[in-house]
């Protein structure tokens, strides 16, 4: 595209242009204005919708590459077994940077939610370490300086996971050549008198600081003032969505946290996040490898009109000891449970189907049997929809994507 060979800066301009004369058209639009007003107004916000797709696709096929070459290299022979796990870790770091981006535009559309618990920053900074090492330049030095001790934080885990790795993927794209990465985590009490030095909002008290620190380019004053701005990038077209920093800035704003950068040409960036300590015992972050509950015994009810997710559910749940029956949409799943409700043990049903959606579905099969068990299955988190099933007699949620040992538990909770 022709776009593809302006500057920076000119597109940059572009956008900030695009972006005022919508806000001046939104301001002036009225109940008497005309349609042609309305049809430039539409115009202008379709378009600034295309730019952003563009750089959402542009990181999606990246993704999506990793994802579908590894797979298929996993088919080739030839490899040992140290080169396949390897491959599997690229798989999982893929999908969770796909999962990360999800979240970004559903906090954007106001559709995500988290759930505050105490968190290792120990076990998440060596996460981060490890999830970027396998998807960054070699040539760039990964360094750990944990000094916090108790490490302890009140956090969403996955959340400030997916922050962490948004700052250490953006410091990797500074050092093109190469360089180190640092990530260090201290204790700071704040008093008084230290709050003066952060904004309004931060209160004394304990705290752990994350430190995400790059030897790369740096930035100017005029760069630093607005890289929390939604869909403000500095790279080119199609190289990313300008979401990355302004969720992380959302993030750890709804965490009543503080976030500050320090950063000059020519000698790198470091970003200060400062996060609540909590004096609970931390929660797991990662509870991929616990097998105590595992396995049960029941038949579940499988409703989604995802093929690729149902047969992920059948292999998993026959995999735990389950045995499963598959329904492609709300219809079909009512008519499977008139006919079969007392051999069925728990339905997991997707929200979103055609022909007959969750809710309608759910509020069917209580209808053929009062005591049917249901968790909820869902690309968005609790919303007012959820929260209304869940309130009907819904057993939980499922939020997509969700990990085995989630499904694991659910099921075990409920079937035990």
């Amino acid at each position: 595209m022709a776009d593809q060979d302006k500057s920076k800066d000119q597109l940059i301009a572009e956008v900030l242009d695009l972006r005022r004369k919508a806000a001046a058209l939104e301001e002036s639009l009225d109940s008497t204005q005309s349609d042609d007003n309305q049809h430039a107004y539409n115009a202008l916000k379709m378009e600034a919708i295309g730019r952003l797709a563009g750089g959402i696709a542009h990181d999606f096929n990246n993704i999506l590459t990793a994802i579908q070459g590894n797979a298929e290299l996993l088919q080739m022979d030839g490899f040992d077994q140290s080169e396949r796990d390897d491959m599997l870790m690229q798989i999982l770091a893929a999908s969770r940077r796909a999962t990360g981006l999800t979240r970004q535009l559903l906090d954007f559309a106001r559709k995500g939610t988290f759930q505050i618990v105490a968190v290792d920053t120990t076990t998440i900074i060596e996460q981060t370490a490890a999830l970027l090492s396998h998807s960054i330049d070699k040539r760039i030095d990964i360094k750990l300086d944990i000094q916090a001790d108790p490490p302890a934080i009140l956090a969403d885990p996955s959340q400030i996971e997916n922050a962490l790795v948004n700052l250490g993927m953006n410091a990797c794209d500074a050092m093109p050549d190469g360089g180190v990465l640092t990530l260090a985590t201290r204790n700071i009490v704040l008093d008084d008198a230290s709050c003066v030095d952060y904004p309004s909002e931060v209160v004394p008290g304990p705290y752990v600081e994350i430190c995400v620190c790059d030897t790369g380019s740096g930035m100017d004053s005029k760069t630093r003032s607005r890289i929390f701005e939604p869909f403000f990038t500095t790279k080119d077209v199609g190289q990313g969505t300008g979401l990355g920093l302004a969720s992380v800035y959302g993030c750890i704003k709804s965490h009543y946290g503080n976030i500050q950068v320090d950063s000059h040409p020519g000698r790198g960036t470091t970003f200060r996040l400062l996060l609540h300590a909590a004096e609970t015992a931390c929660a797991s972050s990662d509870g991929a490898h616990d097998q105590s509950i595992m396995r049960g015994t029941g038949h579940v009810l499988v409703v989604d009109d995802e093929g690729i997710v149902r047969e992920f559910l059948a292999t998993a749940l026959q995999k735990f000891g389950y045995s499963v029956s598959l329904c492609i949409n709300g219809a079909e799943a009512v008519e499977y449970f008139k006919n079969s409700h007392r051999d069925i043990d728990l339905v997991i049903l997707d929200l979103i189907m055609p022909v007959l959606n969750g809710p309608d579905t759910f509020r069917e099969l209580k209808a053929i049997d009062p005591d049917v068990k249901v968790l909820i299955s869902s690309g968005f988190s609790r919303n007012q929809s959820t929260n209304g099933l869940l309130d009907e007699g819904a057993l939980g949620l499922l939020s997509k994507p969700f990990r085995i040992s989630e499904l694991a538990h659910a099921l075990a909770k409920h079937l035990s």
